[in-house]
């Protein structure tokens, strides 16, 4: 292979790469076709795909920084301050079949933030 041929076979690997990463950050398509992408809340995320084969849901505390200001001598002053709060998270699973990936989607306060995948599905 010459030299401008191996670099263009480089630059379509990596576009594909690229393309593929880009693709599942921004969401799956289901069974039917339909896109979910991240931001979407769980009533759309059924209508597109049906019910999830499994669902979770659970509450996690986690810890915040918070900015607070306040006036000394008149004069705004800020000042960041750990506060703890309650998120609800919502972990659904899509089981696509055999010859689909399984898609595992992640909801926080009812927004989809995170879709992955993890094997083959076992679903006929």
């Amino acid at each position: 292979m010459t030299r401008i041929g191996s670099g263009m076979l480089l630059v379509v690997l990596v576009s594909a790469g690229v393309s593929a990463d880009a693709q599942a950050f921004q969401g799956f398509r289901c069974g039917s076709g339909r896109l979910v992408e991240e931001g979407d809340q769980p009533p759309d995320v059924i209508n597109r795909c049906g019910e999830p084969d499994f669902a979770d849901s659970h509450e996690e505390q986690r810890t915040i920084l918070r900015t607070v200001w306040t006036y000394v001598a008149g004069v705004p002053v800020a000042r960041e301050e750990r506060v703890i709060v309650s998120v609800m998270v919502d972990e659904w699973t899509y089981d696509l079949g055999p010859h689909r990936f399984i898609r595992h989607l992640l909801f926080e306060q009812s927004r989809l933030v995170r879709v992955w995948t993890s094997g083959r599905g076992q679903k006929p």
